[in-house]
Order: C-alpha cells, then structure tokens, then sequence
C-alpha cells in the first residue's frame, strides 16, 4: 500500500523521520513547506510530493558562474569599445 498524498502533521513528521516538534519548527522556519487548505481550511493537510521535493538536495545552481562569465564578457566588451584618448 501507498502513503496517502495528503499527510496530517503527525503523518508527515513521520513520513520524513522527524519528531512533530521538529517538524513544526521546520515548517515554521520556511525549511519545509507549509499546510496547504487544498482539502479546505479545517483539514490542513501536507503534500507528500511537496514534502518530498523539500528533502530533495538541490542541484547545485550554475547561475551565479554564468553571471560571472557575462560580467567579464561585458567588462571586455567595454574595454575594446572604449574611445582612445589623444
């Protein structure tokens, strides 16, 4: 059998091997994903997939090197374009 997709706070904890005070602190530090009202606001519940997502490692962000490579590739460009001084 499957787990569910839609966890209550105590299925959630367990399903990603926290205790519920932990969980709770993680969900309220924005390191995990909030409840969502999906079954209506009486019934805040988690998402399975979302939790999973959470607990995914990231693969690491090439963006801030491809900023880099533009930054130089924009510094050359205005070195070679600049005006000569006379």
């Amino acid at each position: 059998m499957t787990a569910p997709r839609w966890l209550d706070m105590h299925a959630a904890a367990e399903y990603i091997g926290l205790a519920p005070d932990t969980f709770r602190r993680r969900v309220k530090a924005g390191t995990l994903p909030k409840p969502s009202a999906a079954l209506g606001p009486r019934l805040l519940r988690w998402d399975r997939a979302a939790l999973d997502a959470a607990m995914t490692p990231a693969a690491p962000s090439r963006r801030p090197l491809t900023g880099a490579i533009n930054a130089l590739t924009l510094q050359g460009t205005k070195a070679t374009q600049a005006p000569l001084r006379r």
